[in-house]
């Protein structure tokens, strides 16, 4: 008996079989077939600033991601559109953080790439608008070689981005 969990997600854009035509369209050498669907954990964050600077004045939005098990942050440029979804936990893979320490991170990693980017001293005050752990969908593709042995990729179901395991 599987367990189901509610949370949110970002809504599937390649399907299965998208994915393994495309695969097989781009490598025509090696066979291509979807083993599984996971669903991996990120936190994201929004945030206002203002700051009157004379030189680098900074008004807006901004946001970040923050990964759920390896504690990376990446900038956003829109935050997600997520959904409610109730998911098998089979297909789940649990964070390693919570949202308390995921919002640690985030500040921290918000201020130092504001810094890098503007190239300033002192960072604009960043002020909660909003924040969210969710789940993004991934496929777990496994391919297989006339001459070569398998291999695994995991492809993003929602860009179509792929990356070798």
């Amino acid at each position: 008996m599987s367990l189901k969990m509610k949370c949110l997600s970002e809504e599937i854009s390649f399907s299965k079989k998208v994915i393994e035509d495309r695969l097989q369209q781009l490598d025509y050498k090696n066979e291509y077939e979807v083993k599984k669907l996971l669903y991996y954990p990120y936190f994201v964050f929004e945030y206002s600033m203002d700051r009157k600077g004379f030189f680098h004045p900074l008004q807006g939005k901004t946001g970040c991601t923050i990964d759920g098990v390896n504690k990376i942050g990446a900038l956003t440029d829109v935050y997600p559109n997520l959904e409610e979804n109730t998911l098998n936990e089979r297909e789940v893979i649990q964070p390693q953080i919570d949202l308390q320490e995921s919002k640690v991170l985030a500040k921290n990693f918000m201020e130092e790439a504001i810094a890098k980017k503007k190239k300033i001293f002192t960072v604009p005050q960043l002020v909660d608008i909003r924040e969210e752990k969710f789940f993004r969908p991934y496929w777990v593709v496994q391919g297989r070689g006339k001459k070569t042995n398998s291999f695994l990729l995991t492809v993003d179901a929602v860009s179509g981005k792929f990356h070798p395991l």
